[in-house]
């Protein structure tokens, strides 16, 4: 009897660890979809870890294409673009690119893909 109990908890304990994986890889895909739709050009305005949304890294920019500000937040990252972009860098993104382009001594450079874990892309 007590196998079967054994048994159970570790078929109940795997069940929702392949749940818990399956819905962060949906959280990176999600926020991968939204980052890919995204078009703008501007100015980083700010950029800080917001301690009251769970310490995410966001970048606030001022776009103007939009005529507004726009936060990006890179949680899922893995290529650590927050490190790299700085306030007062000019960087623009096309709509469906991966790549967030900045400006240095007049040319725009193309850095690092985006990638925020997605194993669907």
């Amino acid at each position: 009897m007590n196998k079967v109990y054994i048994l159970i908890l570790l078929a109940t304990a795997l069940l929702y660890l392949f749940y818990f994986t399956n819905n962060f890889n949906q959280a990176e895909c999600t926020r991968l979809k939204d980052f890919k739709n995204l078009k703008l050009s501007g100015v980083i305005i700010n950029k800080f870890i917001d301690s009251s949304e769970h310490s995410y890294p966001l970048i606030i920019i001022r776009d103007t294409l939009q005529k507004g500000k726009v936060a990006i937040n890179l949680i899922y990252d893995t290529t650590k673009a927050y490190n790299i972009l700085n306030i007062g860098d000019s960087i623009k993104k096309d709509f469906g690119s991966l790549y967030i382009q900045k400006k240095v001594s007049g040319k725009y450079l193309k850095l690092s893909r985006i990638d925020f874990g997605c194993d669907e892309w």
